[in-house]
């Protein structure tokens, strides 16, 4: 068997991050634009811009702290989901307004659609990947 050692097939070494780093990415978390976080972090812009292109260390870092916050909202947006599906649920069944029974019914039925559609294309994807996957895997 032949060794082939590549740095294109080789994980790039990560080093941890600067003090001023560690504030521009919480600044960019935290929803500032790129002139905003740099000017928190105490940096340049283009010294910022930088780190995004070309800093792999600070864009995983990136990636993993985004990646949690839609993981926080998303689960906070299923709480607010689950409340709201009692206030239509409760609509559908007490109001005596037609037109509000109506307006619930017609919400519902597009929220239901949506939400088919999603669990579609969530598995279409699934489906992709694992074909992608056994692509490279076969490399």
């Amino acid at each position: 068997m032949i060794a082939i050692s590549s740095p294109y097939l080789s994980k790039p070494k990560e080093k941890p991050l600067k003090p001023a780093q560690v504030r521009a990415l919480a600044a960019l978390i935290a929803g500032h634009t790129i002139s905003e976080a740099s000017a928190l972090a105490g940096v340049s812009r283009s010294g910022l811009n930088k780190w995004v292109a070309e800093d792999v260390a600070f864009n995983k870092a990136y990636r993993e702290s985004k990646s949690e916050s839609v993981d926080v909202v998303s689960r906070r947006l299923t709480r607010l989901g689950i409340k709201a599906t009692k206030v239509l649920e409760e609509l559908l069944d007490q109001s005596e307004n037609e037109a509000i029974r109506l307006r619930a019914s017609t919400e519902t039925i597009h929220l239901v659609l949506k939400s088919l559609e999603v669990v579609e294309f969530s598995q279409r994807l699934d489906e992709l990947e694992a074909k992608w996957a056994g692509t490279w895997n076969g490399v």
